[in-house]
Formats: C-alpha cells, structure tokens, sequence
C-alpha cells in the first residue's frame, strides 16, 4: 500500500510568492519578508523554501523557535544565539552579543526564521528589530490568520523594507499537481475534482484526506492512475485532520457552528434515505440500511469540511447539544413544515 512519507512535501503553486521573496532579498534597503495564511495553506513549507533560497545565494540561515512556553521567557527564542557569558539583564549586552556572532559569520548576512512570531516574546522582538535596523538580519516570519500580533510584532514586520504575502489555497489544477506528486502517479480527473471539494485546495488537507483514503484503502491504483472510490467516505482520519479541522471549527461563532451542525445532520438523513441503485432488497424502498451518515458521528457541510473523515469525538464537546435543539427542512417539505433534529 502506497504511503505518504514524512518527508518534505511538494511546493505548488507558490511561484509569485517566490519571486517576490527573491526580489526582497535581492534589495539592499530589504530587511524582511512576512507570509500570512490560514492554517494548513502551507507557510512553514514556503519558509522553508524561501530559507533554502537564502542559503543558496550565500546567505547563512538560523531559525528562531516561538512558542507559547518560550514567550514566558525573556530571549526564550533567542537563546541559542546569545553568546556564553552574556547576561540577558542587559538588553545592550544581549544585542551587542548577537551582532557580534553574526558579524563573524561568512557570506552576505543572515536569514532568520521566525514562523508565529506573535508568540515571540517582548524582550526578542525587540532585539530582533535592532539587528533589522542594522541591517544584520534578513528575517522571515509567519503568522497564522486569526493571531493576535502585539504592536511590537507589527511594527516589526509591516515597517520599513519588508514585504508581505498572504497565502490562498490553491486552485483545482494546483490541486492535481499536489495529488500527483503526493502519490506518485498519474491521478484521475474525477478523483482529484472530489479532493478539492472536499479540501478546498488547502495542501495541509489534502495531504491528510490522502493518507485517510490510503489507510482506508478507498483509494487505490489500477496499475495506471489513482482512483477514490466513488462516494468514498473513509473510516480513519489523522491526528493533523482532526486538529486542522478542530482549529477552524473553533475559531467559528456559537450560532455558525449550531448551522454547520444542523446541516449536516440534514445531509445525513439525506443520505440514509437515497436509494440504493442496483442493490434491491437491501431495505424497505431500497433504502439503505447502514452506511454514511446512519453511524457515529457528524461531519460538516461547508466544502472544507463535508468530505472530511469522520473526526474525532472532542473536537467541540458543545456541538452535542445542537443536536436536540435543532429543527431542520423535512426534505422536499413546503413552507413551515420541519422536523425535529434529534435521531
């Protein structure tokens, strides 16, 4: 069975944001390149790219871990660059370290990268601004939509000599790049047409729809090209898309999420009173007795989520109770006619 390696994925459909990073860094007055996007669109892989440019031209290359534990520290992030001996009590001592360290490096400066630099603690950014001001550093940084950047962070990467990119997902045919270079092989139209509804181009999704469709086997090769199941809904997911998918619904008010419920449970019934073509005796009307949307757990409709593999329980325990409280259209009903939610 094919399997998806943890190796460094495909970069598809990134060519303007690359040309504009080239160009940055070709400028002398540069000093850095900001890239914004939702979860999942690929920043950490752009700036991964962008880092190997960087070195590429001549350029060193550091990185700068923040995190939510390290923002609690002063120079949390910054420490494996500070110099032995130096006392962080002294922010001149800490900045005069550092310039020194990376004055001492070959090549034309230093790239650094910074990915959620909103966790950056007060005392890095700070440093962090004056190596820039110098001109010692060339940074690069990511920041996820939705973070809330402190005005250090903003005055950092909106200032003087840096530019901005905000990443889409990508598009139907960048979308099939993604899933031939992700198995292998040649992929079918229809199969990656069904991936990107289902995905809507985010490459984090895709990637984790394609592991689930290959751990379930509802994805599989004729010896010529890939091919989903036709109304494949696999029985596996992934840590990555429960949590990708757990973070969006989150971020969603409580009424949005009480609709996205409601309509999936729609979809559901839906599904459990659609006919079953060709397969007679299998229920009254030929109705389908088990299957997707009779089980365990809910899916939601919007194109991001609605082809996702069932997640897991816990992803937002309150969505329980819209279960009970919600009344949906009786397919086909006329005006004022509903029907209870609850199962």
């Amino acid at each position: 069975m094919k399997k998806i390696g943890a190796g460094r994925q495909a970069l598809v459909g990134r060519t303007t944001e690359l040309r504009l990073y080239d160009e940055a860094l070709a400028d002398t007055e540069g000093r850095g390149f900001a890239i914004y996007g939702p979860p999942g669109v690929g920043k950490s892989r752009l700036a991964d790219e962008c880092l190997r440019i960087g070195a590429s031209r001549g350029w060193n290359a550091a990185r700068a871990t923040a995190t939510h534990g390290a923002s609690a520290v002063p120079f949390g992030a910054l420490a494996h660059l500070i110099p032995a001996g130096v006392t962080t009590d002294d922010v001149a001592a800490v900045f005069a370290g550092i310039a020194s360290g990376l004055d001492g490096r070959r090549g034309k400066g230093t790239v650094i990268l910074v990915e959620d630099i909103p966790l950056l603690d007060r005392s890095s950014l700070i440093i962090l601004q004056r190596l820039s001001d110098a001109g010692k550093i060339f940074l690069l940084s990511t920041t996820r939509d939705g973070q809330t950047e402190s005005p250090d962070a903003r005055a950092l990467t909106r200032g003087f000599g840096f530019r901005q990119v905000s990443l889409k997902n990508l598009d139907q045919e960048q979308t099939h790049y993604l899933l031939r270079s992700l198995l292998g092989g040649a992929v079918s139209r229809r199969t990656s047409y069904e991936m990107y509804l289902k995905s809507a181009g985010n490459p984090l999704f895709v990637r984790e729809l394609v592991i689930a469709a290959l751990d379930s086997q509802t994805m599989r090769n004729d010896g010529e090209v890939w091919e989903l199941t036709p109304a494949a809904e696999p029985d596996t997911t992934t840590p990555q898309l429960a949590d990708l998918v757990g973070t969006r619904l989150s971020a969603l008010s409580p009424p949005t999420r009480a609709l996205l419920e409601a309509v999936s449970l729609w979809r559901r019934r839906r599904r459990r009173q659609r006919p079953v073509r060709g397969r007679a005796g299998r229920g009254a009307a030929g109705t389908r007795g088990r299957g997707p949307g009779t089980g365990r757990s809910g899916r939601a409709a919007h194109p991001r989520h609605s082809g996702a593999p069932r997640v897991r329980r816990g992803v937002a325990p309150e969505h329980a109770g819209f279960q009970k409280e919600a009344a949906v259209p009786e397919p086909g009903a006329g005006a004022g006619r509903t029907r209870s939610a609850t199962p």
